[in-house]
């Protein structure tokens, strides 16, 4: 029987990177809000708002406007960024282990909260069905050895998510043209500076220098994203993980971020989603992106007429010790 629960931790791997790159994605975006809080202040009078200590040069003030943020929240510190709810499509697991074959559904359902400087996501993942079949007495036992571990699996990956994101001065200093890789990127991205896991009782919080770019942000215009990106932008960054207990392991590691522009179509059983812009976001890593908590590969699509990420499809580089590869790309949507 331990070598069905080790099978069964197919499911966890996959579940849990899914929801760890949905709160970064969906949260980091929401922290371009916050990296540019208070530069709106004054515009109402139809002035900029002059530098103090730390502050951007008074066209910075002028050039956000282009950026498609409500200007109330911009002159608000601390107005709620973003309130929303999203629901996966089915995450299915199957596999085989011990003369049983097993398949195990499972869905996510996250409620997001962000504003200021904190973003917070709730998690909650929801077994959906199972089966198992096998023979003898392994496979009399076997369906309800499997939804017993699926519903296991379900409350260790359910939990909090913390996510800071890089103050708005040292965002501007970052962009201003001292470091070529991040060099204008002032309406298309954000960084993110941490995040803090606590779910199932596994804790980590993992710290990215300078920062990570992990989202495109769907309140700029299109001419804007394509003006800022480009063909496409690569950052490197430095990731800290800081692991108690769970499935990171403590450590440095340095790697590469690409973005790029891509299809924004999709098609997922059966349903085909269509988006107004796609991004491409490649993670590289020496011992793989999920070292540091963050997928291998994932694309945002954009609304941008709501400004909203419409969805998210999400690949992981982490191969299962049972099936020996890595689990199926995730798909995403955000709820009506």
């Amino acid at each position: 029987m331990k070598t069905m629960s080790l099978k069964i931790k197919g499911l966890r791997s996959q579940t849990s990177i899914a929801l760890h790159l949905l709160a970064l994605t969906l949260l980091s975006h929401c922290s371009m809000e916050n990296g540019l809080n208070g530069l709106g202040s004054g515009s109402k009078q139809g002035g900029s708002k002059p530098p103090g200590n730390g502050e951007a040069a008074p066209e910075v003030f002028d050039f956000v406007k282009e950026c498609g943020i409500p200007q109330e929240k911009l002159d608000d510190p601390n107005a709620v960024m973003l309130d929303a709810s999203l629901t996966s499509f089915p995450i299915v697991v199957e596999g085989s282990t011990m003369g049983v074959n097993f398949r195990v559904i499972t869905q996510a359902k996250v409620h997001i909260t962000a504003k200021a400087d904190q973003s917070v996501q709730e998690i909650q993942v929801i077994p959906k069905d199972s089966a198992a079949t096998g023979s003898g007495i392994i496979g009399t036992f076997a369906p309800m050895i499997v939804k017993g571990q699926a519903g296991t699996q379900a409350k260790q990956n359910s939990g909090t998510m913390t996510i800071l994101s890089l103050p708005k001065k040292d965002w501007i200093k970052l962009v201003d043209g001292t470091n070529p890789e991040f060099k204008d990127l002032l309406c298309a991205a954000t960084g993110t500076k941490s995040v803090t896991l606590n779910k199932g009782g596994s804790h980590a919080t993992i710290t990215f220098t300078p920062a990570l770019v992990l989202a495109v942000s769907p309140f700029a215009p299109i001419e804007r994203l394509r003006k800022e990106i480009g063909e496409g932008k690569s950052f490197t960054v430095t990731a800290n993980v800081q692991a108690a207990d769970g499935d990171l392991k403590s450590g440095t590691y340095q790697g590469k971020t690409t973005v790029k522009e891509t299809s924004p179509t999709f098609t997922y059983l059966g349903t085909t989603v269509t988006a107004d812009i796609a991004y491409e976001i490649v993670n590289t890593f020496p011992n793989g992106a999920h070292a540091v908590g963050i997928p291998k590969k994932q694309v945002i699509y954009i609304d941008s007429v709501n400004k909203q990420i419409k969805a998210i499809v999400i690949e992981d580089d982490k191969v299962d010790p049972m099936l020996k590869k890595a689990m199926p790309p995730i798909y995403l949507l955000r709820d009506p």
